[in-house]
């Protein structure tokens, strides 16, 4: 008999996060019989990891190129229809792409730049998970995974639209982690805290006392942490990827 493929699909995979992570699984796909599907709306930024990961391992990831900000619903269910008729299941979401720009009183916030943040983190995620769930519930088992932020900072002062999406997108979590237990699916978000990303570096400055991790050490524990689905939060909590 045929090992069973674990089907793995990363938003964000041309970003900081996402292309980490995509990388530390390809090293692994051929031993662990892993399926990586790569989508991001940066296509030459895809082409860069998946050809990395290529080059490396000898083993060629699927890239989708989509833009979470202006696809049209049709564009989402295309994209899952494809996933099906390719590979047939998902067995794992990873939710890794997020916009932001500045920080910025509220006020002064740029209502074009609202609505591309708002679509980009929490409306996509939305209408991305709303045409995989049928996906994820062929896998028999599956994982459906969002990258969060530590919420009292996203409620703060000048976190504007980002924060704002943030929080939005806790309470989808936790309303899919109710709603999706029935079918097997594990729904969980996770705050891996700060990482030496080029996103942070829009709302930090650089310091000799800056708490950020390298990112391949985040994707390295949050990896430990995504095998672990009995140790989620079970209330559809922030789970958090360094407790305290």
């Amino acid at each position: 008999m045929l090992e069973k493929t674990t089907n793995i699909l990363i938003t964000g995979a041309a970003g900081d996060f996402g292309g980490e992570l995509a990388t530390q699984l390809g090293r692994r796909a051929k031993a662990e019989n892993l399926e990586l599907i790569l989508l991001d709306n940066n296509v030459s930024g895809l082409d860069k990891v998946a050809d990395a990961i290529e080059s490396e391992t000898d083993y060629e990831p699927l890239i989708y190129p989509l833009d979470l900000e202006i696809s049209s619903i049709d564009e989402y269910t295309q994209m899952a229809t494809a996933i099906a008729d390719q590979i047939g299941h998902l067995d794992v979401l990873i939710h890794a792409a997020a916009r932001f720009n500045a920080l910025s009183p509220m006020v002064h916030t740029d209502p074009l730049e609202w609505l591309r943040v708002m679509q980009t983190n929490l409306n996509g995620p939305w209408l991305l998970t709303r045409c995989c769930v049928d996906l994820l519930k062929q896998a028999g088992k599956s994982k459906l995974v969002y990258l969060l932020e530590d919420l009292d900072t996203m409620k703060a002062a000048n976190w504007g639209s980002y924060g704002a999406s943030k929080v939005a997108l806790a309470a989808l979590v936790g309303q899919l982690a109710g709603e999706l237990q029935q079918d097997n699916i594990a729904v969980a978000s996770i705050n891996p805290g700060p990482m030496r990303t080029s996103l942070r570096a829009k709302a930090w400055m650089p310091s000799s006392t800056d708490p950020a991790k390298p990112v391949d050490e985040v994707v390295s524990r949050f990896l430990e942490w995504l095998e672990q689905p009995e140790q989620w939060s079970a209330d559809g909590a922030v789970n958090q990827l360094y407790p305290d």
